[in-house]
């Protein structure tokens, strides 16, 4: 007998200002059974936040749009849910103290290898259960 994916019940919210990578990620993460949301920032994201339910958000630091760290401070100061998060930066580098610290579950340095990404998500599904 089969054991039930969690991640058909999961859905990623995906925030990065650079398309392509967002796209990518978010075929990835599809193709193993999550629904995916994208947004292009951190004020989109946190009206899709307010709007819909999410598991977990997988957000880039840098981004032209406000930045993860506004995402995660406004995240964190709402009523709404606050579903685990994942930083994502290419030019930030963030000890596990720093991101404790911000609330963060984890961080991963870009270009994120998919199997890595796809750990750090099911390690968080699996918390949650």
């Amino acid at each position: 007998m089969s054991r039930p994916n969690p991640a058909i019940e999961t859905t990623v919210l995906l925030v990065d200002d650079d398309n392509t990578l967002r796209n990518v990620l978010g075929r990835l993460l599809s193709r193993r059974g999550y629904r995916v949301i994208e947004a292009v920032g951190a004020r989109p994201a946190l009206r899709i936040i307010e709007a819909e339910s999410v598991d977990i958000i997988v957000s880039d630091i840098q981004m032209s749009d406000g930045d993860g760290f506004e995402l995660i401070q406004k995240l964190r100061a709402s009523e709404s849910a606050k579903p685990p998060l994942i930083f994502m930066s290419g030019g930030v580098m963030l000890s596990d103290a720093e991101i404790k610290a911000l609330g963060a579950a984890l961080f991963l340095q870009k270009l994120v290898s998919p199997s890595e990404l796809l750990s750090a998500i099911a390690g968080l599904v699996s918390e949650a259960a």
